[in-house]
Parts: C-alpha cells; structure tokens; sequence
C-alpha cells in the first residue's frame, strides 16, 4: 500500500466525549483512555518493566487534578500525563485566545485583560535577591528577548514538574505585567531544559527542548551582562539563496514545505554548476521545521558517495478510533475532490482498506520494498557540511538521515528537534475545556530510539561565533 505522508499535518477532528460533569477529571479520564487505546509507542514507554511506576505517576497526577479549578492548570496536569511518552508529535494544544490585540484599542486591551487567558496566568513576587544577575553560564538572572520586548528574572521555584521559572520585571507590551510567569523550566539534562513558554496572548506551548548555552535561553532570551548578543545557532532568515565564497557554495533552504517546492526547486537549478565546481558545501538548515521530504531529494546526488539503503518500516496503527479518523479525513477531504490528487485518494482507500482488515490493536506495515538509492558519485564537491539545530524538525531530519550514509558529509551544530519516532497526526477534543490532544497514528522501526533526543551533530558548534564560518573552517581542515 502507499505511503500515506502527513509530516507535521494535524488533521483536526472533533471526538470529544459527552458527559454532564465537566471538569478537568473527566477530561483526564478522557486522554488517558485515548493514549493508552490509540498511541502506536505506548508498549515502548510503558512495559513490565516500568508498569508500576508508569501507574503510579498517572495516579499522582489524577490526585492533583481533583484541586484543578482552572483551563491553563488543567492543559498543564495533561501535558503532564502525555509527555510521559517520548514523542514529540504527541501533545496537548491549548485552544484559547489567538486573534491579534490592537493595545491602542481600550476595548480590545480591556477585553483581553478579563480574557481567561490573561486571568489565569500565574504571579509571582520576586525579592530582592531574586532580582540579581548570574554569571552567563548561571541559568538564573536576568535576560532580556532577542527583541526587548521583555525583561524576565529566572528563579529557582521547585515543584513536581519545574526547577525554575522565568518572571517578568518588564513589559513593552501592554498584554504582560510584572509578576507574570512567561517560563516554566524542568531540568532534563546538562545545558538542556523542558517546559512551558508563554506566547504574547499568554497561550502555553510546552517544549520538549530548551536549550542553555553560554548565557542563551532558547531561541530568544540572551542574558544581560553578556556581551555578544549573537545567537549563532539561529537563523530566522526564511529566504532560499545561494552564495559562492571562495571554495565554497552556502545553500540556505529554511523549509521544506510543500507551499514552497517551485522556490525549493530554482533554488536547486539556481546552484547546480556553482555546487558541481567547487569544493566544498554548506547546506544551512537551521531552524527548518520540515514539510516534504521529496523537496531534498535534489540534494541527494550531492552528497552520495555509496548505496543509500534505507530499512525503516513505518507501521501503522489499526484501532477503531484511528480507522475512525482516517475515514473522517477522507470523506471530508473528498467534499472537494479536485484538489486532491489521484495517488493521496488512493493512498487513503487503500490505507483504510487495510486497517479495516487488520487484527484490532495491530499494525499494518507501510510500504513493501526496501528504499533504496544508488547513483554515480559526483567528483564535486568533496566535502559538505550540513549545519543545523533544534529547530530542524521532521523532514529535516530525514535529510540528516541520508546524509549519515555519506562519506564525505559532516553533520554541524545542535541536537536536532526530535520528532522523527512517530507521525500521521490527528487532534481529538476534551469534553469539558476542549483542549486538542493530538496523537500519532504511525510508529517507525528505529528512529523511535530519536524522538524527543534529537539527532547529534558529528560536532557541536560553538554558540558565541559565527556557525558558516566555523563550518568552513571545519571542512578545509
């Protein structure tokens, strides 16, 4: 059967339980009958082994539920729950307040400040010698974001689920006030962090990696005494371009969007006989969250060097609920059958014929055949480097997959995303405050062992310079 791809696709349908009692007990009740009927890694996360300890856990959280009284404590106690499993596709969505805020409006600002969203944010009171800074490789003290909107003070605020959290001292914006929580970190590893951030409508987005490097926190906040203010490991530039330096060709290609396949594709022909005359390559893919993998594909030859043989087997998961899912998606997407090519409806029957055959709570293998690519080696470049961080997610780290099989290819930068384990991804509804659990329906083999993880560079790059030009000096070593 084909292939049914939907990398970061959340195909939202509506299967929210009824009940009379609505209260964030019952919507826990809820995503933990869906995850444990439905999620295709469950026996990987929960085995004998761990069986004990996994029911204890969901039963602590449960106890906590009961004291619940508001949206965002309830979204948090289920983020809770599900990111007990490794699978960074798998995650509550808080469904709340997104339309943009006119703050020169008093009725708009005035709105949003009686808005749940803002009334339930969490307050804290800082003191005095809360309000000090750190050395740069402290995680506490003050930062301010990338583009001074806000001032924060991270504190250390222990409780079952964080080690720290970050408090704002300052606001450019009116939608914020000092005392407001914007951060909520968990301590996952060395320089590695977990937890909720908060966007400028106070929605919570819990992140599965927060990295701290040298005084950067995450993407955006850069601590006050330090000096360079350059976050090298990321690049927000969302232009495809190629450049030509010296020895060495640079591609910038910041997503794999299918919306963005002609652009992908000049770029492509743009390079070609610069890439095949020159030594070196750079392929900067920093902050690239993914899309369609057929839009790297053009990128293979470059760096093949032998046989590329791929023994990933994707399985699909053949639940009632899932089939459920598949024929909703189906049937609503064939309202207007026009804009849907002949191979993805046939892809869908055949899928669904599948899943209806298959033994309940078993898997159906996607795809027969091994994948396989073999070509010529090209005689340039001889040497290329792909450069990336967290923010390449997805299909992005299919290429850095591929490109593990050359010889003549470096992987540089930052652990990947992480979300290469699992896919095809549905969102369902709670009962009661209608937050989105959205669950995958597919597992893969192997690369499971990566989700949440990341893949890890050959060599990590340093945060404080340039990562082009660390890159080239690498590959003329």
């Amino acid at each position: 059967m084909k292939i049914l791809t939907f990398l970061l696709l959340f195909l939202i349908i509506n299967l929210t339980a009824n009940g009379q009692d609505c209260s964030c007990n019952n919507d826990f009740s809820y995503v933990v009958n869906f995850i444990e009927q439905n999620f295709p890694g469950f026996d990987k996360n929960v085995t004998e082994k761990n069986r004990k300890d996994y029911e204890e856990y969901k039963t602590s959280i449960y106890k906590k539920i009961n004291k619940v009284e508001t949206k965002n404590e309830c979204l948090k106690y289920l983020t809770y729950f599900v990111e007990y499993f490794k699978d960074n596709h798998t995650k509550m969505r808080y469904t709340g307040t997104s339309k943009p805020v006119n703050e020169s409006s008093e009725k708009e600002l005035i709105a949003f400040l009686k808005s749940i969203e803002y009334q339930d944010t969490e307050t804290f009171k800082l003191t005095k010698n809360q309000l000090k800074q750190y050395p740069v490789n402290d995680i506490r003290g003050i930062y301010t974001s990338s583009d001074s909107t806000y001032t924060i003070a991270v504190v250390e605020n222990k409780t079952a689920f964080r080690d720290y959290i970050g408090v704002v001292i300052e606001s450019k914006t009116k939608l914020w006030m000092k005392g407001q929580l914007k951060l909520e970190l968990k301590k996952k590893q060395s320089n590695v962090y977990e937890g909720f951030v908060y966007n400028k409508y106070h929605n919570p987005n819990y992140k599965t990696i927060i990295p701290f490097n040298d005084g950067f926190l995450d993407d955006i906040w850069i601590k006050t005494n330090k000096e360079n203010r350059i976050n090298y490991s990321v690049n927000s530039d969302k232009k495809f371009f190629h450049t030509v330096k010296d020895s060495t060709v640079l591609l910038r290609i910041p997503s794999f969007m299918e919306g963005y396949t002609n652009k992908i594709d000049s770029l492509y022909v743009a390079a070609k006989t610069a890439i095949e005359t020159h030594p070196y390559l750079i392929i900067d893919v920093r902050n690239n969250g993914g899309g369609n993998s057929s839009n790297f594909n053009k990128l293979i030859p470059f760096l093949y060097t032998k046989p590329i043989i791929d023994s990933e087997v994707v399985e699909l998961y053949a639940t009632k609920d899932i089939i459920k899912l598949y024929e909703d998606e189906f049937n609503e997407l064939m309202k207007d059958s026009t804009q849907v090519n002949t191979e993805t409806i046939k892809a869908f029957k055949e899928g669904i014929q599948d899943l209806k055959k298959a033994k309940p709570n078993s898997f159906v293998r996607q795809g027969e055949d091994l994948d396989s690519i073999i070509l010529s080696p090209l005689k340039y470049p001889k040497k290329v480097a792909i450069v990336y961080n967290s923010g390449c997610a997805s299909a992005c780290e299919d290429l850095l997959f591929k490109a593990k099989h050359s010889d003549k290819t470096i992987l540089l930068g930052d652990n990947s995303g992480g979300f290469v384990g699992y896919g095809n991804i549905f969102t369902v509804y709670t009962p009661c405050y209608k937050l989105g659990l959205s669950c995958s329906t597919t597992r893969y083999s192997t690369q499971w062992q990566y989700e949440v993880i990341g893949i890890t560079p050959d060599k990590k790059l340093d945060y404080n310079n340039d990562w082009i030009e660390q890159a080239i000096e690498i590959l003329k070593k």
